[in-house]
């Protein structure tokens, strides 16, 4: 119903462009210049410390809340499976909280590099404390998945950020290329995933044991303290220095 509802307003209200934009009168791109566009895109030397984190930021995230921090919840912690799903839909409700507060944070700090390294040196934090403590109450779990569920919306700074290297005529190649990384990401770090937990013996029951979750948040913890470490050599797109450039 609200899939419904929101196709229709974007039907009725959404333009392409305003009245006497260029973009109304484009003409379609033949598949030579297509191709050129997006070989253009991957030579773009802005790009690859981005994808470097665009690859990591949201998969890591998404690997615990969509794949284990349910079972995690129930396995180690003990939680009944509507407690977990609980659990979890609160993460997916701090997820829009964190779109919405960090979603001005740009234009206000004039920057975007620096709140995707800090939105993710939070995730950081919080895989850490998943992967140090052994058998801590199960308040913390909880707590810092909702958290994590919060800063994982700092993966759309990334998004924001490589969308700022592109000029106009590139954007859609641009972020085409962005969300192919992510969902890339998503695949590639979910089966290594599967591979650390499967490296360690179940309980007699099936479960997963507690070590074999800390080895995985342990792992999660290095791969984005390394795609940071790439990130952090990209150059900054400042939203005031778009605005000078655009004559606002």
């Amino acid at each position: 119903m609200f899939t419904a509802f929101a196709t229709v307003a974007i039907f009725l209200v959404v333009r392409d462009a305003p009245p006497g934009h260029p973009f109304l009168s484009r003409k379609a791109e033949p598949p030579g210049e297509m191709l050129n566009g997006l070989i253009e895109v991957l030579r773009n030397p802005h790009l690859k410390p981005i994808l470097a984190l665009n690859f990591c930021n949201y998969a890591c995230t998404f690997t615990v809340q969509g794949l284990w921090g349910g079972a995690f919840l129930r396995e180690v912690h003990g939680l009944s499976p509507i407690a977990a799903g609980n659990v979890l839909l609160c993460a997916v409700i701090a997820y829009q909280a964190g779109m919405l507060a960090f979603g001005p944070l740009d234009r206000r700090l004039d920057t975007r590099k620096w709140i995707a390294i800090g939105g993710t040196s939070a995730i950081i934090l919080l895989l850490a404390i998943l992967a140090l403590f052994s058998h801590p109450p199960a308040w913390l779990p909880v707590g810092v998945i909702v958290a994590m569920g919060f800063f994982s919306a700092s993966s759309t700074m990334v998004m924001t950020h490589g969308r700022g290297i592109f000029p106009d005529r590139l954007i859609g190649r641009g972020i085409s290329t962005m969300n192919t990384s992510v969902m890339l990401g998503v695949a590639c770090i979910q089966t290594l995933s599967g591979i650390i937990i499967g490296a360690f013996e179940p309980l007699a029951n099936g479960a997963r044991t507690e070590e074999a979750y800390r080895a995985l948040f342990g792992t999660l913890t290095l791969v984005l303290i390394v795609a940071v470490a790439i990130y952090s050599r990209s150059q900054d797109v400042k939203p005031s220095e778009e605005m000078k450039a655009a004559g606002r």
